[in-house]
């Protein structure tokens, strides 16, 4: 009984990652995608070119600055200044900077999702 309860719940979870991923995605092409380009499993979920490719993002910075990043994006570059050196030069020579977007926590926490 214990072991069919454990695997009820990896099945359960897994579900619920699903979802969050295809909701994040979603999200992200909405939100994001305009100016970043993000690819999952070698397809392109969006195809922006004014930012930078986001492809990867999770696994070169942490959550916490990803996060604030893409609510508050002054901010982050003030705490993380390190981090956003290697943004910048993803951006080339552009000089632009990120918008703060209206995102609800919900939101970000999808969209991070798809980041992973």
């Amino acid at each position: 009984m214990k072991k069919l309860t454990i695997i009820a719940g990896m099945i359960i979870l897994g579900f619920i990652t699903s979802n969050l991923f295809a909701d994040g995605a979603k999200l992200f092409k909405s939100k994001c995608g305009a100016c970043h380009t993000l690819k999952v499993d070698g397809k392109k979920v969006s195809g922006g070119t004014v930012g930078p490719d986001l492809t990867g993002v999770a696994k070169q910075h942490s959550e916490k600055f990803i996060k604030l990043y893409m609510t508050k994006p002054v901010q982050a570059r003030k705490k993380y200044a390190k981090n956003c050196e290697h943004l910048i030069k993803k951006c080339g020579k552009s000089g632009l900077k990120m918008p703060s977007i209206m995102l609800k926590k919900e939101q970000v926490n999808q969209i991070y999702e798809a980041l992973k």
